[in-house]
């Protein structure tokens, strides 16, 4: 029988030996240990306990994490390839600044931990941030900078600030928060995870808004556009673009032209979209008009606003998958799941309580781009016996803890939400 710290050692120094070892227990206490700026390779971690541990600045190559418990465990800046952590338990766990290259998260619990493990993480914040109002909810939303700052501490770094809200508090909501990602912008432009935004003009009537990202070697180009305002009040303080045909032409024009003078690797265009809410269909015009623009000059085109799921297509190009349409995410973080229809979960207003994120990896090959791998994660809002919502990532890890807590009601809720959310997919579109 090995003590913890025999066992760490092995790992290290003999990891044919561990993982024979390994074989015979059921499971190992490696909670808190130190794998930092040492090489792993074909380790056998799964079912281990892990919390805690540090593998900051490590290279970890074919690991197996399967089942493990990694809450709050550090990979921080490490290079991680190829690994296994499918069902494992990610809470907290930290990949800020790491390289995650062909890993397995499937059904793994990621809650605190997965928009930090990539490059860039985009969110469309649907609210003013004013300091000089108080906080408020639907129909005028405001926050302050405290909710800003939750969001980029969970790793969000690209900020979409133009739709039907933008203008909930006026004119001066609108330069209040163009002022306050402005001088967010500054302060952390020197930092490992600056933060971006696009949507919101320096003055009434400039020109369209857009941000140029360096990022390991990749130059993204970023702009964010409102078609719909649920108000005309200082709509030339924003990003606002009517889906006439004769704008929309010009739209195109505009952009050709952005990226012509900002050559970039990607080009990202989020459009809060001119379209009825709570329902499923897309339309073909707007399905044109999203061909049109990535015909033209868009690799990425990301629409919100319906409150409900849609699918994301893939667009491949002389047999190479190189460009995306999603036509809506969801919901991440709204109050719209007031009445859970606990015996019909199929119920129409019970998909505005579950959403989704995508993981997309995109390589560059001779100087051409390329669409690795879409990964959606399911979100849902959970609401619990003290009434608070909460943001849970939708899996069996969740479910199961449910269960354990003996809370059935929504353990069975959440399970045929997850199986009607899982028939959300994407397609393929060859060109």
């Amino acid at each position: 029988m090995y003590s913890k710290e025999e066992i760490a050692e092995l790992i290290i120094k003999n990891p044919q030996e561990y993982n024979t070892y390994k074989k015979t227990v059921e499971e190992l206490d490696l909670t808190e240990l130190d794998f930092s700026n040492i090489t792993l390779e074909e380790i056998d971690f799964s079912n281990c306990e892990l919390a805690g541990t540090s593998f900051n600045d490590a290279h970890v190559s074919n690991c197996n994490f399967t089942g493990a418990d990694l809450n709050a465990a550090d990979f921080t800046r490490a290079n991680i390839v190829e690994c296994d952590f499918s069902e494992s338990i990610l809470n907290g766990t930290d990949f800020s600044y790491a390289a995650v290259n062909y890993c397995n998260f499937a059904d793994a619990d990621m809650a605190g931990c997965i928009v930090k493990e990539a490059d860039l993480s985009f969110a469309n914040l649907e609210t003013p941030v004013d300091k000089n109002v108080p906080y408020s909810t639907y129909p005028n939303f405001n926050v302050h900078s405290a909710y800003a700052q939750a969001t980029f501490d969970a790793g969000f770094c690209v900020f979409s600030l133009a739709n039907n809200h933008t203008n909930d508090q006026g004119r001066d909501g609108i330069i209040e928060t163009r002022n306050y990602f402005s001088e967010v912008r500054e302060s952390t432009k020197d930092s490992e995870r600056p933060i971006y935004s696009a949507g919101l003009k320096e003055k009434s009537g400039g020109d369209l808004t857009y941000e140029v990202i360096e990022k390991n070697g990749w130059k993204i180009l970023f702009v964010a556009f409102t078609e719909l305002l649920n108000s005309p009040t200082a709509s030339s303080w924003i990003d606002y673009i009517p889906p006439t045909k004769e704008r929309r032409e010009s739209l195109i024009k505009e952009l050709v032209k952005l990226r012509k003078e900002n050559p970039c690797d990607l080009f990202v265009v989020s459009i809060h979209t001119s379209e009825p809410e709570y329902v499923f269909e897309i339309t073909e015009k707007q399905k044109n008009f999203y061909y049109d623009l990535l015909e033209s000059s868009a690799d990425v085109i990301w629409c919100n606003h319906p409150h409900v799921s849609k699918k994301w297509e893939v667009v491949n190009i002389q047999g190479k998958a190189k460009k995306i349409i999603f036509y809506d995410m969801g919901n991440t973080i709204s109050a719209q799941r007031t009445n859970p229809q606990f015996k019909n979960p199929e119920t129409l207003r019970d998909y505005t309580g579950d959403g989704y994120m995508a993981r997309v990896r995109f390589v560059k090959n001779q100087g051409e781009t390329q669409i690795v791998f879409v990964d959606p994660i399911l979100l849902t809002t959970y609401i619990t016996p003290e009434n608070q919502y909460v943001i849970k990532i939708l899996n069996d890890n969740f479910l199961s803890e449910l269960k354990s807590q003996e809370n059935h009601k929504w353990a069975d809720y959440l399970f045929e939400r997850k199986k009607l959310m899982e028939k959300i997919k994407g397609t393929t579109t060859w060109q």
